[in-house]
């Protein structure tokens, strides 16, 4: 099940795009602002987000930015009341990889968080059309943090810890 996070202030957006998400299958986190949102990505494996522009503490274009300093490889979908095309073009330079403006329709959210998903499951698969690759599935799997007996493994932050002390691999 893909794991998508919508970060909007208002909460009234936040609940109607969780219902709308949720109801097609997806697992739906949620924040309020910019710096809830990174803390989430931190802690969290996210496949996509759906990000509002306007937000306190951080804005969106600022969270865009910040997401692709952790994680390039990440959907991401703004969704916003500024539909000027110098905010579109503001929010494709800074790392988007949609732009919807408010007010939307739900299916049309559907349809685009399902092309953003299948979109970053091609690129796990070779052009050659070899799928050696793990499937988007397998890779979310193995992208969760364990715990074997008394040994945490966090392959998101690439580190091993024994006894509550890093653990430096090559």
């Amino acid at each position: 099940m893909f794991q998508i996070m919508v970060v909007d202030d208002d909460r009234n957006t936040r609940r109607l795009l969780q219902a709308v998400l949720e109801a097609d299958g997806y697992k739906v986190l949620t924040a309020e602002n910019g710096e809830d949102a990174l803390a989430l990505m931190d802690s969290e494996y996210v496949d996509l987000v759906v990000l509002d522009i306007m937000m306190p503490k951080l804005d969106g274009f600022e969270v865009v930015e910040r997401i692709r300093g952790m994680r390039k490889d990440v959907p991401v979908l703004i969704l916003s009341a500024k539909g000027d095309i110098v905010d579109k073009k503001r929010g494709f330079a800074v790392g988007a990889d949609d732009y919807v403006v408010k007010p939307f329709d739900d299916d049309e959210i559907v349809l685009r968080v399902g092309a953003l998903l299948r979109r970053a499951a091609m690129g796990a698969v070779p052009a050659d059309g070899e799928s050696t690759a793990l499937s988007p599935v397998e890779t979310r799997r193995l992208m969760h943090p364990v715990t074997l007996g008394d040994l945490p493994i966090d392959p998101r932050r690439y580190e091993v810890t024994v006894a509550g002390r890093a653990v430096t691999l090559t």
